[in-house]
């Protein structure tokens, strides 16, 4: 599977553990029962590392979600080991769990972190972030912090970046599935007014089955966009 996501943020950190890309894939029209109600949507950060990782549990990612652009988080996506969070053992299962910025749980997602890869997906819904059209612009800052538990010691914090979940500044997953040696293209577009505010560097091509480190995420820049 190929998933087209936007990119946000680029961590150049280089080494083993660091995170090299975050971004958002948008889900967008996806119907009430996968993004909650209609008016809802499904945020997708998609953070890939230089090397490799057994199990990602060895891990840890947060990204620190502002509502209020006033430079303070006001809620977590964390991938973490669900068995660390919950019991205060690692049971070697990965997930993307919600915190309020009080460190309240709000909810808890399976996230998508394979055995010795490099790439996590990590889910929620733009409403347990406090996204919501009816009263806000639904645009938001965010950055990434990812920090090593096996081995200890691997830091590395990225700039902010920002994202619209209901109006967003370019086009963002798309999906492909393709055979062994087959080919694939997909149209992409930008949405010049909502880019002004909320800028991205471009797309990444998400792959999983691909070879560990930065062959996982393709980077496809933005050209210069004509005045």
């Amino acid at each position: 599977m190929i998933e087209l996501v936007a990119v946000v943020l680029v961590a150049d950190g280089h080494q083993p553990g660091t995170n090299r890309y975050s971004s958002v894939v948008l889900c967008g029209s996806a119907p009430a029962g996968t993004c909650g109600t209609a008016d809802d949507r499904s945020l997708v950060f998609a953070v890939n590392m230089y090397g490799r990782w057994s199990n990602p549990s060895v891990n840890e990612v947060d990204i620190a979600i502002d509502i209020q652009s006033d430079g303070k988080p006001d809620f977590f996506v964390v991938g973490v080991d669900l068995g660390a969070v919950l019991t205060g053992d690692f049971n070697g299962q990965f997930a993307s769990l919600i915190f309020d910025a009080a460190g309240s749980l709000i909810d808890a997602w399976v996230a998508s972190a394979p055995m010795n890869g490099s790439t996590m997906l990590l889910p929620t819904l733009a409403s347990q972030i406090g996204l919501d059209p009816a009263v806000n612009s639904t645009k938001f800052n965010y950055s990434v912090a990812s920090f090593s538990i096996v081995p200890e010691g691997l830091v590395d914090v990225t700039a902010t970046g920002t994202f619209r979940s209901h109006q967003p500044p370019v086009s963002s997953g798309q999906q492909l599935t393709l055979n062994p040696g087959q080919t694939g293209s997909v149209t992409v577009s930008v949405d010049r007014g909502k880019f002004a505010s909320a800028p991205q560097l471009g797309w990444l091509v998400v792959t999983l089955d691909d070879p560990n480190g930065a062959a996982q995420a393709d980077e496809v820049p933005i050209a210069t966009l004509p005045q």
